[in-house]
């Protein structure tokens, strides 16, 4: 398995995950973070082979577009949704038939991915961020594919997703001191935090290993951030919270700030 996250910022949208493949016992470097084309990216956790297929259908069925930004949102999220249905029907239905078991048992196909994607229309640039996935809906656990908007200010997937988001939610408590919200800070700060925030999930999550993969989608489109790069991005935000938290004290709220950062739920400590 893997973490991967995503996290919206002012001017884009940043997503990071390890950088570790595990098979049984051996663990390998693995790439699970892809640039579709300039507009769309994304990072998958689960079976390697199966994230590149998703990547290989997507690139395949979005070409078309690949010079073209898109305009409307919900033609973007129409076309990746059909890429889903038509892999989940080859890969799932199809196979199971196939082979002669039912598919409410088995689920050969079920990487989890999370899309990052750029928009420009009159309203001006916009980025978008999708979960998409294979799995059970409605009262009968109907297995299906499904892609849908993610209205959170972040996501995460993978082994060390329930990791991440209690690290995620410890620094939007930070930030709320402020009156900010993650969605406020410029992505040169986010990217600090999502490093930060998978560093932390690999210290723990045995599953979770290996470099950091990073990449952002802004208004110059997707792209990579290299790994001899990412500690300039860190210092940044390291930089930013002291000053944070050298102005809360002047103010006073110093004692306010740590009882924040120590308690997920200061009502039930107070």
């Amino acid at each position: 398995m893997t973490t991967v996250i995503a996290i919206k910022c002012k001017d884009g949208i940043v997503i990071a995950s390890d950088g570790q493949g595990t098979s049984n016992t051996i663990k390998l470097k693995s790439k699970k973070i892809y640039g579709i084309n300039k507009f769309v990216g994304l990072g998958g956790a689960g079976d390697s082979s199966q994230i590149k297929f998703v990547v290989n259908q997507l690139e395949k069925d979005l070409k078309p577009n690949e010079c073209k930004e898109f305009e409307v949102e919900e033609l973007l999220q129409a076309m990746i949704a059909k890429t889903f249905a038509n892999l989940h029907k080859f890969k799932n239905v199809d196979h199971c038939s196939n082979s002669g078991y039912y598919l409410e048992s088995f689920l050969p196909f079920c990487p989890d991915i999370l899309i990052i994607t750029k928009v420009k229309n009159e309203k001006g640039e916009t980025f978008y961020l999708y979960r998409g996935g294979f799995g059970e809906i409605g009262r009968f656990k109907v297995k299906t594919s499904d892609v849908f908007l993610v209205s959170n200010d972040f996501e995460a997937i993978g082994s060390g997703s329930n990791l991440a988001y209690l690290v995620l939610n410890q620094q939007t408590r930070m930030y709320s001191l402020t009156n900010k919200k993650l969605t406020d800070l410029p992505l040169s700060i986010c990217i600090g935090i999502a490093l930060y925030v998978i560093s932390e999930v690999k210290d723990i999550d045995s599953l979770s290993g290996k470099d950091t993969q990073i990449a952002v989608i802004d208004k110059d489109g997707f792209r990579e951030i290299p790994t001899d790069e990412q500690p300039n991005h860190y210092d940044t935000m390291v930089e930013n919270l002291t000053s944070l938290i050298k102005d809360l004290s002047n103010n006073g709220k110093m004692k306010e700030m740590v009882k924040i950062m120590l308690s997920t739920s200061q009502t039930t400590i107070l």
